[in-house]
């Protein structure tokens, strides 16, 4: 007897954490949700955001409508924060009348999606960008796990004009770069890639070509024009749920 009473007490004493446990399921917070609905063009657009906690921190859903019936859709179960940003992100100022933009962060893979007039969707991948001044060239950073990227979108021609994945000789791709900054000039767009251990390098666009090419000539000093949606600003308004500016 003295033997099963001791053993019971010791089952006791080695697993204290099953009644804390259960005590923190209790405890957990309820998942909040929210919904948005944007009218643009023909269609509307519905942003679903649901915010929890582990295993699901987070899902979303985009809804293109036109008289109710639904047109195209995008559907996320479970995007994982992963040190940054997370969710749906909708710019407070649209980069173009052409394009409705929603961004979408986290999993290591960012989204920019562009919903057109009529309903029609154009999933690049993405994250941070930059669009030029005559509002017909989208620069986008994909952000993903292993390196940066970086591709351009012509808005006018509806196509990818250039991505540093599929140009073996793409200045992006010698080294592993923390950030992008832009600077336009005279119709001019200048790429400044940004390291950690290393001087930045700054490229200047070749629209002709659709391609980079080194710039040496170019003052840096002047980055205090660039016209980019700055990672702060996203970052502080992205955690699968956005407040209104």
């Amino acid at each position: 007897m003295k033997i099963y009473l001791f053993s019971i007490i010791l089952v006791f004493l080695t697993f204290p954490h099953i009644d804390s446990y259960s005590h923190g399921k209790q405890n957990k917070k309820p998942a909040k949700s929210t919904e948005s609905k944007y009218k643009f063009g023909d269609v509307e657009i519905f942003l679903k955001q649901i915010k929890g906690e582990y295993p699901t921190y987070c899902s979303a859903s985009i809804e293109i409508k036109k008289d109710g019936k639904v047109l195209q859709e995008r559907k996320y179960r479970n995007i994982e924060p992963l040190g940054g940003a997370y969710g749906l992100f909708v710019p407070f100022e649209q980069p173009s009348k052409k394009y409705f933009m929603v961004i979408k962060h986290g999993d290591y893979d960012g989204r920019n999606l562009l919903i057109d007039k009529k309903g029609g969707l154009i999933d690049l991948p993405g994250g941070l960008f930059f669009m030029t001044k005559n509002k017909r060239y989208l620069f986008v950073e994909h952000e993903q796990d292993c390196c940066g990227s970086l591709l351009v979108f012509d808005l006018e021609q509806e196509k990818i004009i250039f991505s540093d994945r599929e140009n073996e000789n793409a200045v992006s791709n010698y080294g592993d770069f923390e950030s992008i900054e832009y600077l336009e000039q005279n119709k001019n767009v200048y790429v400044i890639f940004n390291y950690s251990d290393v001087k930045s390098e700054v490229y200047k666009y070749d629209f002709e070509k659709n391609d980079l090419v080194i710039a040496n000539k170019i003052n840096i000093n002047l980055r205090n024009t660039v016209n980019l949606y700055s990672q702060v600003e996203i970052t502080e308004d992205c955690s699968c749920e956005q407040k209104k500016k």
